[in-house]
């Protein structure tokens, strides 16, 4: 059931009072979701998807990448890539939780720091964008196992079609399109 309280994957949390970011990652396909505070008229629960194939997703993620080509080789790079779309998604000026079962991208989040250029990349164009996330207190990253992962691991392992059919039947729920997210992440620094 994709209506699971977010509070109840991360009870540690406490009420989630800003938004909660879950996000993955795979081969294919990158995705996730942005729980937030919403009202009737406005949705609560935000998911993003990206067609990694895609020529235009590919074309920008290249220019992300510039020339540190072998973080292509991990999936690091992809599930960091998701984690900053999902918190760009979120409402501007809050407090952003990232949640997200790659190890390695809570641990970059939680220093703002990555062992590669490519990661360095995304961080300091997610920046340029919204500068308040650099703050220990803007950004909070979680782990999540896998096996808890569900809605996200569903969403980057599936084509737009059919997340869009598990999506339709949930109130309070709307896709976003991070395209231009992506695209403004690729102009935001010179590569």
């Amino acid at each position: 059931d994709c209506t699971i309280s977010f509070n109840s994957l991360l009870p540690e949390l406490g009420p989630a009072s800003r938004p909660v970011v879950i996000s993955d990652a795979s081969r294919k396909y990158l995705g996730g979701v942005v729980a937030q505070a919403g009202s009737q008229e406005q949705p609560h629960l935000l998911w993003y998807h990206l067609d990694l194939m895609d020529d235009i997703v590919s074309s920008d993620i290249m220019r992300i990448l510039a020339a540190d080509t072998e973080a292509i080789e991990g999936i690091c790079f992809y599930e960091l890539l998701s984690a900053a779309l999902g918190a760009l998604v979120s409402e501007p000026g809050t407090p952003v939780i990232v949640v997200s079962d790659n190890r390695a991208c809570v641990e970059v989040l939680g220093k703002m720091r990555g062992k590669s250029a490519a990661l360095n990349s995304i961080l300091q164009r997610m920046m340029v964008i919204r500068p308040e996330l650099a703050g220990a207190a803007t950004l909070h990253a979680y782990h999540l196992s896998g096996e808890r992962n569900l809605l996200a691991d569903q969403i980057s392992r599936s084509d737009i079609s059919f997340n869009r059919s598990i999506f339709a039947g949930i109130r309070g729920a709307a896709e976003r399109d991070v395209s231009g997210i992506l695209a403004a992440l690729a102009r935001a620094l010179p590569s």
